[in-house]
């Protein structure tokens, strides 16, 4: 049988339950190769999180993992294209998919025009005219401005996924990805960036 290694920030090991794997940042994790040699339907079953970057053989589908984390100044759009675009040159995957998660309930992530600030003025305003804050809502223990951020985070998006192409993100001309901060102070924002492919 071919050979599988668990990947988790550490050293690189493998155990023989299953496809061969080139993992840089990990170690076997014997809990999860007990459960897999109890379940069978684990076994397909790729690397947990990894928080150095973990990457598959040749052979199969590669993915990585990279974990970025960014301060916002407050309500405001961060454009963060160029993290993502770093993370995906080293995953060093040539063709793919790029998955963008952020990890909040009061942010989010969103594709929009990169050229023209006044867009992202409008996006903003029109949002905040949308869902404006006051004792409109039961939730107001975190500040009048907590449960309209997380309107606003139900109405946008916790994640975005975008093709890969000759190692390179395939967005638009004009498009850019941004972190969406809804809250009225600014706080570091974490996101996983998974990238799949060849």
């Amino acid at each position: 049988m071919a050979k599988l290694a668990f990947c988790v920030a550490g050293f690189g090991a493998e155990s023989s339950i299953g496809p061969s794997v080139n993992c840089r940042d990990g170690f076997t994790n014997n809990l999860l190769e007990i459960v897999a040699r109890r379940n069978p339907y684990l076994l397909g079953i790729p690397a947990p999180l990894d928080w150095g970057g973990c990457q598959y053989g040749e052979d199969l589908m590669n993915q990585y993992q990279h974990f970025l984390k960014i301060k916002t100044q407050g309500k405001s759009l961060a454009k963060i294209t160029r993290y993502i675009q770093e993370a995906v040159e080293k995953s060093q995957i040539q063709t793919g998919l790029c998955t963008v998660f952020i990890r909040h309930t009061s942010a989010s992530l969103i594709i929009q025009e990169n050229a023209d600030p006044d867009v992202l003025e409008d996006l903003e305003n029109f949002l905040s005219k949308l869902v404006p804050e006051g004792d409109y809502y039961i939730h107001s223990a975190e500040g009048p401005d907590d449960m309209p951020a997380h309107i606003r985070s139900v109405l946008t998006n916790t994640s975005e996924q975008i093709p890969i192409s000759q190692g390179r993100l395939v967005l638009g001309t004009w498009q850019g990805l941004y972190l969406w901060e809804h809250r009225r102070r600014g706080s570091y924002r974490e996101l996983v960036v998974h990238i799949t492919g060849n």
